[in-house]
């Protein structure tokens, strides 16, 4: 199909591992007291967690072992609340180690400048076309 404008990009990186719906009745509430403990595959920092209809911030709940994820019992859950958790992984090549750079004197070894570039190049393109789709 034609189409006016830049061609198009894939800007995701991630994809999906799983993709859970709970209820709260499902939790585990015996292993970490405190909290919800619900069961899911993800890569560490790459999880989106709802809650009923909203979207809950990384400091609402705790994942850091990429199998579980913990709600605090002092956020609110009702018992017919869908919990609703989406796990994503992160291809290796997109995970920048420290031991990848280097730098001397403020300036930065060991990075490809041209990865780095495209990457930019997309987050343009991403940024462009949300305003597009705003105005």
């Amino acid at each position: 199909m034609p189409y006016i404008g830049s061609s198009a990009q894939n800007v995701n990186t991630r994809s999906l591992i799983e993709h859970q719906h709970y209820l709260r009745v499902d939790a585990d509430t015996t292993t970490y007291p405190n909290y919800y403990s619900f069961q899911v595959n993800y890569t560490p920092g790459n999880i989106t967690v709802v809650v009923g209809n909203t979207f809950l911030k990384h400091t609402e709940y705790v994942a850091t072992n990429g199998k579980e994820v913990l709600i605090p019992t002092s956020y609110t859950i009702s018992s017919t609340d869908p919990i609703e958790i989406i796990g994503y992984n992160v291809p290796t090549s997109y995970v920048l180690e420290r031991s990848d750079v280097n730098i001397t004197n403020g300036i930065i070894g060991g990075v490809n400048v041209t990865d780095f570039k495209t990457i930019l190049e997309r987050l343009d393109a991403l940024e462009a076309q949300v305003a597009s789709l705003t105005s």
